[in-house]
This record gives C-alpha cells, sequence and structure tokens, in this order.
C-alpha cells in the first residue's frame, strides 16, 4: 500500500495542462475512476477547491475513461454545505458501480479565478487573477476595452467593460503580460486569451495598470 497517497486524494490525468484532465482518486492502494451518472459542474468544483484552485470546475466529455478499478460512481455534492473532498460527497460506495469504461469519463477543467481590487464600487478595480497557486496582477501592455469585456462577463456582468488606469499597480507577481483576447470567438475566461505565459513578463508594478 502507498502510504504517502491518503485515501480520498484526488488528481487530474490525460490533460493538456496541470488544471484539466480524468479526474482520479485514490483508495485502498490504487487510484480509479469516477463515473460520470450525475457529474456536474457543482462536483468539478468541489474537485477544483481541493486540488488549490480559486476559481471553480466545469465538467468535460472528453480524456478517455481511463483503465483500472471504477471506484465512484453516481457522485453527487450538496450545495450547502459543499463538502471540501470529493470522497465527502454522496456515492455509492468505494468500487460499486454499473459503469464501463467506455461510459466513465469524469473530466474537468479548473479555471484560474479574477479578481477586481475594487476603489469605489465593486465593478471597478485593478484586475487580478489566480493561476492555481497564487494571486498576482496583470500587465497593461495590449491590454483594451476588449480584454475587459471578458473579464466583465467572467465576473458576471453582461455588459462589456473599459479599461482604465487607475487604482495602482499592486504587489506580488506579476502573472499575465500581453494579453490579447481574440474577437472571434470571444473566450470566456481571461486565460483563455494569448498571454507570454504565466509570470512571463517585461513589466514593474509602476507600469502595470490593468482596470476593468
Amino acid at each position: 500500500m502507498n502510504l504517502f497517497t491518503p485515501n480520498g486524494a484526488t488528481r487530474l490525468a490525460g490533460g493538456s495542462s496541470p488544471r484539466e484532465g480524468r479526474v482520479e482518486i485514490y483508495n485502498g492502494g490504487q487510484w480509479g475512476t469516477v463515473c460520470d451518472d450525475y457529474f456536474t459542474d457543482r462536483e468539478a468544483s468541489v474537485v477544483c477547491r481541493e486540488l488549490g484552485y480559486a476559481g471553480g470546475g466545469t465538467a468535460l466529455p472528453q480524456y478517455g475513461g481511463g483503465t483500472g478499478p471504477i471506484l465512484m460512481d453516481d457522485v453527487s455534492c450538496s450545495a450547502s454545505p459543499t463538502p471540501a473532498r470529493l470522497y465527502q460527497c454522496s456515492f455509492r460506495g468505494w468500487g460499486v458501480n454499473n459503469c464501463d469504461h467506455s461510459e466513465v469519463n469524469t473530466s474537468i477543467c479548473c479555471a484560474p479565478a479574477i479578481f477586481l481590487i475594487s476603489w469605489q464600487v465593486v465593478t471597478n478595480g485593478r484586475v487580478e487573477v489566480y493561476n492555481g497557486v497564487q494571486w498576482g496582477t496583470v500587465c497593461d501592455d495590449e491590454f483594451s476595452d476588449r480584454e475587459a469585456s471578458v473579464v466583465c462577463r467572467e465576473l458576471g456582468y453582461a455588459s462589456g467593460g473599459t479599461a482604465v488606469w487607475n487604482w495602482g499597480g499592486g504587489s506580488g507577481p506579476i502573472l499575465m503580460d500581453n494579453v490579447v483576447c481574440p474577437s472571434n470567438p470571444t473566450p470566456a475566461r481571461l486565460y483563455q486569451c494569448n498571454f507570454n505565459g504565466w509570470g512571463f513578463h517585461d513589466c514593474d508594478h509602476n507600469e502595470v495598470g490593468t482596470r476593468t
């Protein structure tokens, strides 16, 4: 038995980035898969928070069914209180399932979170983003109303956004630079736009002025 992996630990396998992939869970000395029956964005968000991502999660039909034991089926996480770990949600019991690997495709994408450091009202502020490890700022290079509108929609506002230069440059890591969002199709999340890569920039905090 693996003494270093606790029962109930989760991981993502087979994805194109660390934030997405097939959900796998550890129990009884082995990793196994999770059936997609009843698995929704709510359950995906539990997994994402368990893995340290501040943003929500989205259930995806991809990354294959995996191999080995099917350890969880009919997973359903309550809305209040929301469990901190996937194994704390309701399910049939370890290894009890009516799935096969052609059906098991519980895959998710965990989103970095977006936050506005507000000056006067919650609709205005400095844009900060969470990359799964830490919060940081966004450089104003190339950042225009188009990118501001992506942020506003991600935060749940129906109308567009305007890039402004107020509220200071922030502190801590500069996580995004040269952010350019295509117009067609327009990304749903800021991290889906083109940028230099997490933490790659030629800014300093006197220049970082991305606001919306």
